[in-house]
């Protein structure tokens, strides 16, 4: 069942996130904030690897989301990536 499992999310597909208000596409369906911010920034969002990337869980409700940590990205996902020195 967990083979079934990681076969479906590790297939390519497309989904559409936004990170900082910029529209972009990922192609698997686990990522970790790692490669997340890569994509981020290769589609030009003006950030870079030592920002931290937090999920829109809910309206308004935002969750850290480490660079190892992998979790499975949902189409329409929004995401925030701040400057580590950023208290905002």
């Amino acid at each position: 069942m967990s083979l079934a499992s990681s076969t479906i999310e590790d297939r390519k597909v497309t989904i559409h996130i936004t990170v900082n208000h910029v529209k972009l596409v990922l192609h698997k369906v686990r990522n970790t904030g790692a490669e997340i911010k890569d994509a981020a920034i290769a589609g030009g969002v003006p950030i870079d690897s030592t920002f931290k990337l937090s999920m829109e869980t809910k309206k308004g409700v935002w969750q850290i989301v480490g660079d190892t940590e992998s979790i499975k990205v949902k189409e329409d996902a929004v995401f925030r990536a701040v400057a580590s020195d950023d208290n905002s």
